[in-house]
């Protein structure tokens, strides 16, 4: 049996925006050992075995953007997103999507090689979705390790190309998230 012990920060929901955090920590001349004393941290015993099933309960003082994580994470788990493709239905990785898009009011998720259809609202299935994507517009999902590069026109619109040739606009709406979560600005 394996045992981990981690710390989750309560007032993140993924590991980059837990970076962002501890570094301005650093800049206003804190350090973690405050943050923990304070109570801003979640403590985590992980049990890998077979002797046990597989359960999950969470002791918190308060309902946090961490406690919903941890509750969508688990509620997602056990409804796996379908794509179909030619009737046949597929269990959809969220490792192998490149992105989610919405074309002719159909939404779609593009992987290396295809496009699956899925018979779930975009809305919904950002809901689902782990923090390595982003809403880059109204109708379209990117999973941040799919970018291959950036492109910005005359007029200053930034565009997005991922690294199976898919390419769409970041909307100025979400342009301020985008930049954030790829570290291009604070």
């Amino acid at each position: 049996m394996t045992q981990s012990r981690f710390l989750f920060c309560a007032k993140t929901d993924c590991l980059h925006k837990m970076t962002v955090w501890y570094k301005s920590l650093a800049k206003q001349g804190k350090t973690l050992y405050d943050e923990v004393a304070r109570g801003n941290f979640m403590k985590l015993t992980l049990h890998i075995g077979t002797q046990h099933e597989e359960e999950v309960v969470v002791y918190a003082r308060h309902k946090s953007a961490l406690t919903d994580a941890i509750e969508q994470l688990v509620n997602s788990e056990n409804e796996p997103l379908m794509g179909y493709k030619n009737e046949t239905a597929i269990p959809l990785r969220m490792t192998d999507i490149y992105c989610f898009t919405v074309e002719n009011d159909r939404v779609f998720a593009c992987t290396d090689k295809e496009k699956l259809l899925t018979k779930t609202r975009l809305y919904k299935i950002e809901e689902r979705l782990p923090c390595n994507f982003v809403k880059i517009n109204q109708s379209c999902i990117v999973n941040i390790a799919t970018i291959a590069r950036f492109d910005t026109g005359l007029t200053g619109a930034l565009s997005v190309t991922l690294k199976n040739g898919f390419s769409d606009y970041v909307s100025r709406r979400n342009l301020k998230t985008v930049k954030e979560r790829m570290g291009l600005k604070k």
